[in-house]
């Protein structure tokens, strides 16, 4: 998709043009939700959710729909007013981390997954959703990244959240005598 090359190469004004422009069909889902992102990372929410709107109520056939309904739910919370009768409080540590298993188990997106459960780990340290988001890094790095580095995330999590059940699954999964000999 020509769209996307142009992203990468930082023509965000030229991909814009062209996913508008792509008729509606297979791609055409998947064109909004990357405009709703890439106008969420520009901090124009009210497009932001114009798109991810558009994805849900319109492309109903396309793999994208819950996750633009899942994003457009996040940046509603985002933006909202906060209101004084409204007791329910967004965490936003939950969020991220429910966003990157979305990645993960729904779109099998390995590497989306992997930058939004570093995005917990390094903006939520404190919260309980940190130590889980470091075992997802280190099960995605060594099991479908093949990332050689994944022993020092785990010795990461193992320091940093020793008594966390995401620490104790870890020792259970990967053994720690496979850990030291494996990433050495």
């Amino acid at each position: 998709m020509t769209a996307k090359i142009e992203l990468a190469e930082g023509d965000s004004v030229r991909a814009e043009k062209l996913l508008v422009e792509i008729p509606r069909g297979d791609h055409r889902g998947e064109a909004f939700f990357i405009l709703a992102s890439l106008y969420e990372i520009q901090e124009k929410p009210d497009l932001a959710l114009a798109y991810y709107d558009t994805v849900v109520t319109h492309e109903k056939r396309s793999d994208y729909v819950s996750l633009a309904q899942f994003k457009k739910s996040l940046l509603q919370a985002r933006v909202a007013e906060p209101d004084s009768t409204d007791s329910t409080e967004v965490d936003p540590a939950r969020e991220q981390f429910k966003l990157a298993e979305e990645y993960f188990l729904s779109f099998g997106d390995f590497g989306r997954a992997l930058q939004e459960y570093i995005r917990v780990v390094d903006a939520y340290p404190e919260s309980e959703y940190a130590p889980k988001a470091l075992y997802g890094i280190v099960w995605l790095k060594k099991y479908r990244l093949n990332d050689t580095l994944w022993g020092q995330d785990l010795d990461s999590l193992l320091r940093l959240y020793p008594e966390s059940k995401a620490a104790e699954e870890a020792r259970q999964l990967l053994g720690y005598e496979e850990v030291s000999s494996d990433s050495t």
